[in-house]
C-alpha cells in the first residue's frame, strides 16, 4: 500500500469514528426523547383517568340536582295547593260567619 491510500483510509477512519460518535449522541439524545415521551404518556393516562372520574362525579352530582330540583318542585306545587285549600277554607268561613251574623241580626 502507498503511503496516500493509507493516509486516505486513516482519513476514513477518522471520518467514521467522528460519525460513529455523533450518532452514539445521537441515540443518547433519542432514548432520552423516549423516555420523556413515556413519561408524558403516563402523566397523560393519569389525568385521563382523573379526567373520567371528575365527569363521573360530575354526571352523579348532576344526577342528584335533577332528582332535587324534582323534590323542590312537588314541594313548591303541594304547598301551592295547600295555600289555595287554605284561603278556599278561609274565604268559606268568612261567608258562613257573615251568614250567621247576619241572621242573628
Amino acid at each position: 500500500m502507498k503511503k496516500d491510500d493509507t493516509d486516505q483510509l486513516k482519513a476514513a477512519n477518522n471520518s467514521l469514528r467522528l460519525e460513529l460518535e455523533r450518532f452514539a449522541g445521537l441515540e443518547v439524545k433519542l432514548q432520552v426523547q423516549k423516555q420523556r415521551t413515556e413519561e408524558m404518556n403516563s402523566v397523560i393516562n393519569l389525568k385521563n383517568n382523573q379526567l373520567r372520574q371528575v365527569l363521573d362525579e360530575y354526571d352523579s352530582v348532576q344526577q342528584q340536582l335533577e332528582i332535587e330540583v324534582s323534590a323542590h318542585l312537588a314541594c313548591q306545587q303541594e304547598l301551592e295547593r295547600s295555600l289555595w285549600a287554605k284561603e278556599n277554607f278561609l274565604l268559606e268561613n268568612e261567608k258562613r260567619w257573615k251568614e250567621v251574623t247576619n241572621q242573628k241580626k
